[in-house]
Order: C-alpha cells, then sequence, then structure tokens
C-alpha cells in the first residue's frame, strides 16, 4: 500500500518515467534526482514568498506616500497674488487714461498693495507650518516676493503722480502700462500651470513672452527719458517724471523675475 502511495506521488510529480529517474538519479553526483528537485521546489517556494512579501511591503510604503495630501493651499495663494498683480496692473493702465480719476484709482491701487501684502503673509505663516510643500522653500519665498515686488512699485509709482502735482500722464507712460498689463496676464497663467510642472503646457511660451514685453519696457523706458532730456526745460519736471518712469519700468522687470524664478521651479521639478 505505501509502494502504491509512493508511485503515485512519483507520476503526479513527473518523476516516474519508465523508472528512469530512479535507474539514472545520480547523474551529477550531488545525490538522487528526486532530492535535488524536491529540494529546488522549496527554493522557488521560498523565492515565491519573499517576493510577495516585498510586494506588500511596496504597497504599503505607497499608501503611507498617498495618505500625505499635496498641499493645494499653496497654489492657491500663488493664484491670488497673481491675481492682485493683474488687478493692480489695471488701475494703473486706467489712471494712465483717465487721470481725472486720480485719486480714486491710486487709493483703489493703494488697496491692492495692502491685499498683496496680505496674501503674502498668509503664504508665508503656511510656509513656515507645512511639512511638506509643492517645490523648495526658497524658491517659494522668492516667488511670493517678486509678485509682491510688482505691486509695491507699481504702488510707488502711482503715488508719486500726485505727490508731485503731476498735471497729466505722458504718452510713453500709457506705453508701459499697456506693457505691464499685457505681463502681468501672462504672470497669471503661467503661474496656474505650477500645478503641474510636469505637463508644462504652453508654459515655456508665457515666459518667453515676459522676457519680450521687458525688453519692450526697455525700450519704451530709453525712449521716455531720451524725449525728457531732448524736450524739458525745466529741471524739475525732468526729475519727477524720470523717477516715475523708472518704478514703471522696475515693476516689468520683476515680472521677468517672476518668469525667471518660475523658469527656475520647472527645471528643478520637472
Amino acid at each position: 500500500m505505501a509502494d502504491a502511495k509512493q508511485a503515485r506521488r512519483h507520476r503526479e510529480s513527473g518523476l516516474d518515467k519508465g523508472g528512469d529517474l530512479q535507474q539514472h538519479g545520480d547523474r551529477s553526483g550531488d545525490g538522487p534526482l528526486p532530492e535535488r528537485i524536491c529540494h529546488g521546489r522549496a527554493i522557488r517556494h521560498l523565492v515565491r514568498r519573499n517576493q510577495q512579501t516585498i510586494s506588500r511591503q511596496d504597497e504599503r510604503d505607497g499608501a503611507v506616500f498617498s495618505i500625505i495630501p499635496r498641499d493645494e493651499g499653496f497654489y492657491n495663494l500663488f493664484e491670488q497674488a497673481a491675481q492682485v498683480i493683474i488687478e493692480t496692473a489695471q488701475k494703473y493702465s486706467e489712471l494712465s487714461r483717465h487721470y481725472d480719476r486720480r485719486e480714486q484709482l491710486i487709493a483703489e491701487i493703494r488697496q491692492c498693495e495692502q491685499k498683496a501684502d496680505e496674501v503674502v503673509h498668509t503664504a508665508l505663516a503656511k510656509l513656515d507650518t507645512t511639512f511638506i510643500t509643492p517645490f523648495d522653500r526658497e524658491d517659494i519665498q522668492t516667488l511670493l516676493k517678486r509678485m509682491d515686488d510688482v505691486v509695491d512699485e507699481i504702488d510707488a509709482a502711482a503715488k508719486r503722480m500726485t505727490l508731485y502735482r503731476i498735471t497729466e500722464p505722458t504718452i510713453w507712460l500709457v506705453k508701459q502700462t499697456d506693457v505691464l498689463v499685457k505681463a502681468s496676464h501672462l504672470i497669471g497663467e503661467a503661474v496656474k500651470r505650477l500645478r503641474d510642472v510636469r505637463k508644462q503646457t504652453g508654459l515655456h511660451d508665457k515666459l518667453v513672452e515676459i522676457h519680450q514685453l521687458e525688453n519692450v519696457g526697455d525700450d519704451n523706458n530709453h525712449a521716455a527719458v531720451a524725449e525728457l532730456f531732448t524736450t524739458a526745460t525745466d529741471a524739475m519736471y525732468v526729475m519727477k517724471w524720470r523717477e516715475i518712469y523708472d518704478r514703471t519700468e522696475k515693476a516689468i522687470d520683476r515680472c521677468e523675475d517672476i518668469a525667471d524664478t518660475i523658469e527656475g521651479i520647472v527645471l528643478k521639478n520637472a
């Protein structure tokens, strides 16, 4: 009876093939062939069990990372800051065209500056209390600061319009505020694309356009200052307008700085 059971087990495992394995089992000198085959099956079983253990460990590790959410709050704050830049630039453009409303528009620009400060302070406070950030903390700080700088420069230029008792804007100021409005809208579109820097859909084109607008701003500023020294006879008039032009040009420069910062973020995280 025991011999019958053993024969059946050999047939099921493919060990009994005309008795050849029994007769020629020890061909390699490593012991009977059935023992070596059983040993191999045991090794394969251990390998499969280890693979399953590793797979389960990987799943647990992935679960740990998946339950740590990516904080979307920073992206919302970036977009809020960009929207303030757009609003401020538009108000400044209105000021250059509707100077009769200067008191109202300058006050609204001042409110935008305060709103920008609030957004930046909220973002920095969040940065201090957040363990995992969308990208490097230094990059977040730099981006926020440069976005705030744009609004600060526009506010400084607008305030000087009444402080220096400017009677009417020049055509060059109108042109520069147009450049600012275009650059601010491009910043808004670029910031939105930070939510997924790996896709970069159209982001590079937006950044290139901002750089091109900065060049236009430089050309306008040089032409405006040259006209001042060529046509103006009042030295005080020249000094006042030169500072307003410079402040406006700096606001455009800060837009380019934002583009540079975004480009650096993309290169680090793409």
